[in-house]
């Protein structure tokens, strides 16, 4: 990579958070969208958020309600 790429991914490092949490615990989506209100001004995204969840098939259709009803997944119909 030459100096331009690691720039940019050092960029791109800088905007990636972690929280590590239990998916098939309702509270820490909770704490989860906590976190995320206190990170949104930095960032001005009026609440856009990209999520990687390492997440197992039994709780599929779990986590989107839970996120939904934390506050986070704003999607009419869950």
């Amino acid at each position: 990579l030459d100096e331009k790429e690691y720039a940019s991914m050092d960029d791109f490092f800088a905007c990636v958070h972690v929280q590590r949490m239990h998916p098939a615990d309702a509270f820490t989506y909770s704490r989860l969208n906590e976190r995320l209100k206190a990170l949104s001004p930095q960032y001005e995204n009026d609440g856009n958020y990209l999520f990687y969840l390492a997440t197992p098939p039994l709780l599929y259709e779990l986590i989107p309600k839970y996120l939904h009803d934390a506050g986070i997944l704003k999607k009419p119909g869950l």
